[in-house]
């Protein structure tokens, strides 16, 4: 009797066991069935592939028109179907499923955060960098990448890009400058490389190069330039008392000064040493931190502009000495304001860099261009 009971007892056990396994959540007929859905599933995603393939083919030339293609073909299967793009995916929804597409768009351009640009033999060259460290040099007909040109310089991190003069500027990060002239576009020449690193041992952290000089100004608010085996302090008499920050050029009497930027946003004359703060806008800029100068022309009047620490651009007519505090670009804050400026180009812009890293350039600061959606000015030689 107890044997019975035992095996009874068994058998309702091993049954349950075989029920669970067969109709359980995990059990046969689940799997199956999810077995089903996801081979739908999977035949749903290649038939929406199918579908992009076709739209890329049959339109190369917009993301906009392959997007409408694709939608228009799914529905011809599923009336409810839509494509919609979302930055750099195209989020689909056909026969009740969410699929993602990747794309790569064919409008995208890398983008510039450095340009410039001079006049050779009766051709604009342009040289600018884009963000992920990329330098090019172009003029009408050719497209030149310094990195593929010179290899080492993927291995530097971070550049910086200076033009020095017509067909000559300057790369440089924490540990080395590298002069480069171009002749012409095919004859781009690496001419000197230094080694601030090994010339200083390390022990400094750049600030800004002083083009004018072939110099370097350090953390320490010192010029230095290079000597036999290190950097040098240049000795320049009327700076010893000023710790510099940076540089720039203001306009004066009608003509052009050196100004020198200390560390407290006070602004000197380069030649003379003396505190030129008060000369500008009747006094204006006393009670400013200035963290950048610069002459720039703005409907062929003549302007010397003003960065502060707070990033506030203001604009001091030369002849009037009147001051306009800009409210530009939505009120972005601004980091870096340059002349793009050549005597034999016919075209005069005023470059503009704000604190986000975005570049623009106007030529009356009525109407900005982002040069990443316009694309870099068209430039025109005079001819005479």
């Amino acid at each position: 009797m107890i044997a019975l009971v035992v095996t009874i007892v068994v058998l309702l056990i091993l049954a349950a066991v075989a029920i669970n396994l067969t109709i359980g959540n995990n059990g046969i007929f689940t799997r199956a069935q999810n077995a089903v859905e996801e081979y739908g599933k999977k035949g749903i995603e290649e038939e929406v592939n199918m579908y992009w393939v076709d739209a890329q083919m049959n339109y190369e030339d917009t993301i906009e028109e392959q997007v409408a293609y694709l939608q228009e073909e799914m529905r011809k299967q599923d009336s409810t179907a839509t494509a919609t793009v979302n930055g750099e995916e195209i989020d689909v929804i056909y026969k009740g499923q969410n699929i993602k597409l990747k794309y790569e768009n064919p409008n995208k351009t890398e983008k510039i955060n450095y340009f410039s640009y001079w006049e050779n033999d009766n051709s604009i060259i342009k040289l600018y960098k884009t963000e992920n460290e990329k330098i090019y040099v172009e003029d009408e007909n050719n497209k030149i990448c310094l990195n593929d040109k010179y290899p080492e310089l993927n291995q530097q991190g971070k550049l910086k890009v200076q033009l020095i003069s017509s067909g000559s500027f300057m790369l440089h990060n924490n540990k080395r400058i590298w002069n480069i002239t171009v002749d012409n576009i095919q004859d781009i020449k690496l001419e000197k490389e230094l080694d601030l690193e090994t010339m200083y041992e390390g022990n400094y952290k750049e600030k800004n190069i002083l083009t004018i000089m072939e110099a370097i100004i350090l953390d320490d608010g010192k010029i230095y330039g290079p000597g036999e085996n290190q950097l040098e302090e240049i000795n320049l008499p009327q700076l010893e008392n000023i710790k510099i920050s940076d540089y720039g050029t203001i306009e004066s009497n009608s003509n052009i000064i050196m100004a020198i930027i200390d560390q407290n946003g006070k602004i000197y004359d380069f030649n003379t040493g003396d505190n030129i703060s008060s000369t500008y806008a009747n006094g204006f800029f006393l009670d400013k931190k200035i963290t950048n100068c610069t002459t720039i022309n703005i409907k062929e009047e003549i302007y010397n502009s003003f960065i502060t620490d707070e990033g506030k651009l203001y604009l001091e007519n030369v002849k009037t000495q009147e001051v306009i505090e800009t409210s530009i670009l939505n009120n972005k804050k601004i980091d870096n304001v340059y002349l793009l400026e050549d005597t034999n180009v016919k075209e005069i812009y005023t470059a503009i860099i704000t604190e986000d890293g975005n570049y623009y350039y106007t030529e009356d600061f009525q109407t900005f261009y982002d040069i990443n959606k316009e694309g870099v000015p068209k430039l025109t030689i005079i001819k005479e």
